[in-house]
């Protein structure tokens, strides 16, 4: 049998299919290859001892990386993108049209907020709910999901709370739950507020000073309100305890919304084991701009064959009556075992860093410059996020050469002091939590520690410690009479050294005056009025001059200073 030659047109098409198939296994192949080293590399995290990062890590921020896995984008993303951008939007109608008809065409007496839906309304929001979820789901390429332990019902835990990425655990969870979550306002987005609407969802203004309270006892009053009369019950409730989203490489601060109630609450483990590739789910700060935005964040995953998620459900805590009382309590124990789950360790961060974090990118510093912890800062005083930022702008005026550190000669304009002086040096040996020695600089966590500590969060025995250590200009462990006249100068221009040669024989019959000494003289009731020497923390710079941040800074002559306090 003769067989005719094969017509060119048709060798080409076969060489594209057979290239295109040969591509699609490899590309398939790679990322199974790449999935299961990040689930070993996941193991021995979750393994290995939990240790102190000393403030270095930083879950505000989306690192993703640079590389050939960016050809995915012409295949199989320029056949998986558009069939998942369907199924994507198919979900999101879906459920809007359902919460349109049972929110606003056929609304329940009372409203959507007052009761729990029932009956046809129950039935057809669930089943809306979950499938345009799954649809949501499996538009971003979600369609491997490992479930590690047994999930509790609502009678058993009516809280559920988890870790926070972004929108995937929702859908998760929405998919296969009767849940209810609580969520951010401006997540009300067009068309879809009717879906949420009808799934009864719990929205906080962030703006509203008086959100969380409302929040909290809303989720209080569903957590404890039984079964209705009419049968109908409030949904399992499904929490966001940390507030804002990371990426996963620790746990921050809870907030206490969910642990107030005082019922069971069963702790969730969700990790994407490929999200050290460019398809971190994480809605974050990005690494090359402001935000990482939502739709770069689904393109990203649409145009994957497979983004794989782990769920772990971890045991249901049963509170005791001890930890019903100490919510703070309840919730560092949750937070731990779900820190443990993931191999990340509990940080104090909290939702004031992710604004901090966003201010400082705007502003041309990093994310990590503004990410400071600010749990630790609450621990010292009761600093709000907003002073927080107007602390940070200060910063940033004060930041010359704009590198995100202050240097002791942009702090000498303001204090009219030598910026190569002896007493600059010491403020800033002093604020420096770096004890290396390698850096004569301060950072803004380290500058907002200062002022925490001198807003109060600091006893008058602490406060005469920082000074001493500030004015020790020879690191000797004394103070001599001439670091005593440095010291009585920044507050009063009148001052002699006869003068300052008088309070050290009140304080010591030495020649020199030791810590010890000269922390129980200032201890002294009548001897506090030294301490105002401590507001020089307090004070930061505009292009309008010197502006008062607290009553503290009711000593304007400490700002004072003259060439005398070196030549003398």
């Amino acid at each position: 049998m003769q067989f005719l030659p094969e017509r060119p047109e048709w060798l080409t098409v076969k060489a594209v299919v057979t290239a295109g198939i040969a591509g699609a296994v490899f590309s398939a192949v790679w990322e199974e290859c790449v999935s299961m080293q990040a689930r070993r590399r996941r193991a021995r995290q979750r393994d290995a001892p939990q240790k102190d990062t000393g403030g270095a890590v930083n879950p505000f921020m989306n690192s993703v990386p640079q590389n050939f896995y960016q050809w995915r984008y012409l295949w199989p993303g320029i056949v998986l993108i558009p069939i998942r951008f369907a199924l994507f939007v198919s979900g999101i109608l879906g459920v809007s049209c359902v919460g349109y008809l049972v929110g606003v065409l056929a609304p329940p007496k009372g409203g959507l907020k007052e009761k729990p839906l029932g009956g046809w309304r129950k039935s057809m929001m669930l089943f809306a709910s979950q499938w345009s979820a799954r649809l949501l789901l499996w538009g971003v390429g979600v369609n491997h999901i490992e479930v590690v332990g047994e999930r509790a019902g609502p009678t058993e835990a009516p809280i559920v709370v988890s870790n926070h990425r972004g929108p995937i655990e929702a859908f998760y969870f929405i998919a296969f739950h009767d849940v209810c979550c609580v969520s951010a306002s401006e997540n009300r987005f067009p068309v879809l507020k009717y879906g949420l609407d009808g799934m009864q969802v719990i929205f906080v203004d962030r703006t509203d000073p008086n959100a969380r309270k409302v929040v909290s006892d809303t989720i209080k009053s569903r957590a404890k309100a039984g079964e209705y009369a009419d049968g109908s019950h409030w949904p399992q409730l499904f929490l966001f305890p940390e507030g804002t989203t990371t990426n996963g490489t620790a746990v921050i601060k809870f907030k206490l919304g969910a642990f107030t109630p005082g019922v069971p609450v069963q702790p969730v483990a969700v990790e994407f084991p490929n999200d050290h590739l460019d398809t971190d789910p994480s809605f974050i700060l990005g690494v090359r701009g402001p935000m990482f935005g939502l739709p770069k964040i689904f393109l990203r995953m649409m145009a994957s064959w497979n983004n794989p998620m782990r769920v772990t459900y971890l045991p249901v805590v049963n509170p005791t009556e001890e930890l019903k009382a100490n919510p703070p309590q309840f919730a560092e124990q949750v937070r731990g075992m779900i820190a443990g789950a993931l191999g990340v360790p509990m940080t104090d961060h909290e939702i004031e860093d992710m604004m901090l974090a966003i201010t400082a990118v705007k502003s041309g510093m990093t994310a990590a410059d503004g990410a400071i912890e600010f749990g630790k800062i609450k621990a010292l005083c009761n600093m709000t996020g907003k002073e927080a930022k107007e602390l940070l702008e200060k910063f940033r005026a004060l930041d010359v050469d704009k590198d995100g550190e202050l240097t002791p000669a942009d702090v000498a304009v303001l204090l009219d002091l030598p910026p190569d002086g002896e007493i600059l040096k010491g403020l800033f040996r002093t604020l420096s939590q770096r004890r290396d020695g390698t850096k004569a600089t301060i950072n803004f966590r380290e500058f907002l520690t200062g002022v925490a500590k001198a807003s109060g969060g600091m006893t008058a025995s602490e406060k005469a410690e920082f000074i001493f250590t500030a004015f020790d200009l020879d690191g000797s462990g004394t103070l001599c009479d001439d670091e005593l006249f440095c010291m009585m100068k920044l507050g009063f221009e009148t001052v002699t050294p006869e003068y300052v040669a008088n309070m050290r024989r009140q304080i010591t019959s030495n020649p020199t005056v030791r810590k010890e000494e000269f922390v129980e003289f200032l201890a002294h009731p009548d001897n506090k009025a030294h301490l105002f020497l401590f507001d020089l923390l307090r004070k930061a710079k505009t292009d309008a001059g010197p502006v008062p941040l607290t009553s503290l800074d009711r000593h304007a002559s400490f700002i004072r200073h003259r060439e005398e306090f070196l030549t003398h």
